[in-house]
């Protein structure tokens, strides 16, 4: 089963981080896809739609991000397998994989817990490691600063 793999391959039983709200803002082709992450009750997370799609530099990302990590839950279930799980993104995007959409597209993730808001660049390391947090570069700041689009436009320039 797939929850039996997930604890193999990380060690992990129990879902770290309770309370942890996040979303994540993928730039491909002058386009912002944000997207709502919910954690599973093994403690795995995913991306969950509606996507909201801007033009990259619109000045309503920081609000749209916000609203996604309001709109993050815990404790869903897993899907019984990963076809079945339907990336929300890629529909966005008019594509049929994640791979094709994944090709030249930066993501920055953003995390809220406790009134701090973690706003972390990913190197993109290609379909065999998927987008890798630089946890050196994070940006962080209170939830309800002005400053959050600047945070999340710095840590697009980050992302390698």
């Amino acid at each position: 089963m797939l929850t039996e793999l997930f604890r193999r391959i990380t060690g992990r039983s129990e879902p770290d981080e309770p309370g942890m709200r996040m979303a994540g803002i993928y730039r491909r082709q002058g386009k912002d896809y944000v997207t709502a992450s919910s954690r599973t009750r093994d403690g795995f997370w995913l991306e969950e739609g509606p996507v909201d799609v801007l033009d990259s530099g619109d000045p309503a990302l920081a609000e749209v991000v916000l609203s996604a990590l309001a709109r993050s839950r815990d404790g869903i279930a897993a899907p019984k397998t990963w076809s079945s799980h339907v990336n929300k993104v890629v529909e966005a995007a008019g594509l049929r994989r994640f791979s094709a959409f994944a090709k030249g597209a930066a993501h920055v993730s953003v995390q809220e817990k406790d009134g701090v808001l973690r706003v972390t660049p990913h190197r993109n390391g290609g379909s065999r490691e998927g987008y890798l947090g630089l946890e050196d570069q994070a940006l962080e700041l209170p939830v309800g600063s002005p400053e959050v689009a600047k945070a999340i436009e710095t840590a697009f320039s980050r992302c390698s």
